[in-house]
């Protein structure tokens, strides 16, 4: 029941509003190889669900575990062409974000060409009546 199509589709989409932990190694090795890659090759439908949750999430996967896990689920010659299908997406998907600059952290600068302004200093306020 564990590999049943409604609780992998249930999981998987619970798992991907977890999308910040999968930057972490052991997220990762629990999800993938201690609970989908245990049967991934006798179940099909297994295979689908984890190449999907790689498809919403590889962005937020280790390079390590994202390329470990694109060679252990290229689907084999024999296998559907949905299979097939969700694998292509995703090699599409990392070569896009291979050529894609990678965001910067730092904003960048605001030259806007125009010379700076002396400020004036503040004026003394007037008194105030009593």
């Amino acid at each position: 029941m564990a590999f049943g199509d409604i609780f992998l589709h249930l999981l998987t989409g619970h798992l991907t509003l977890l999308s910040d932990e999968f930057g972490t190694e052991d997220f990762c090795s629990v999800v993938f190889d201690g609970f989908l890659l245990t049967s991934f090759s006798s179940k099909e439908n297994v295979h689908r669900h984890a190449l999907r949750i790689m498809l919403h999430l590889h962005h937020k996967l280790l390079p390590a575990c994202m390329e470990t896990l694109m060679k252990t689920l290229e689907p084999p010659k024999q296998s559907s062409e949905p299979v097939k299908e969700l694998y292509t997406q995703l090699t599409e998907k990392m070569d896009a974000q291979k050529k894609s600059p990678p965001p910067s952290d730092e904003a960048p600068p605001l030259d806007l060409g125009l010379p700076p302004v002396p400020v004036p200093p503040p004026a003394a306020a007037p008194p105030t009546p009593l």
